[in-house]
């Protein structure tokens, strides 16, 4: 069971009420925090791993199908970042029920901010890029709440794997 809290835009655009008293989430990388990016180029949402900040980049189109593009999206992260194939089973497994909350962080809604600034950035470089790439890229950028470690290198100690970058 996982916990996806959102910014109040989000749960509008989404057509979600949130749950007054969320339960604790069962997935290894524990709640999501989400709100929605307006670029030039694209409407995307971006979603945040609390204990990882693990950034997923979702189109902010067809939202009856956001929860399992979400999920596929971080599926594909996953194992871009060398997660093994059964870890992330068990994580999209537990993603299966998911439960709305308002957000409850200001340390994660200050990460979110700094991704969307990156984005906005690297958008108006290269608005040919995808989400995916642009995802990944956020993965690699050192974070303060995670005594500047990379998102990725977290997720993978989380998850039982050997971090890609050597300098965690």
């Amino acid at each position: 069971m996982i916990t996806l809290r959102c910014t109040e835009r989000l749960r509008k655009g989404l057509h979600v009420t949130a749950a007054e008293d969320p339960p604790v989430s069962t997935t290894v990388l524990g709640d999501w925090f989400g709100q929605p990016v307006l670029t030039r180029y694209v409407r995307l949402i971006l979603l945040v791993s609390e204990k990882s900040r693990l950034p997923v980049l979702v189109p902010a189109r067809q939202l009856e199908s956001f929860e399992k593009r979400f999920r596929r999206a971080l599926g594909d992260l996953l194992r871009e970042i060398g997660i093994p194939a059964e870890a992330i089973r068990r994580e999209r497994a537990e993603m299966e029920e998911l439960v709305y909350a308002r957000t409850n962080s200001r340390s994660v809604l200050g990460t979110m901010n700094e991704y969307t600034g990156f984005l906005l950035g690297a958008l108006s470089e290269e608005p040919e890029k995808s989400l995916y790439e642009l995802a990944v890229e956020l993965s690699e950028l050192r974070s303060g709440p995670l005594d500047y470690a990379r998102p990725r290198d977290v997720a993978c100690l989380l998850l039982g794997a050997a971090p890609l970058g050597v300098d965690v």
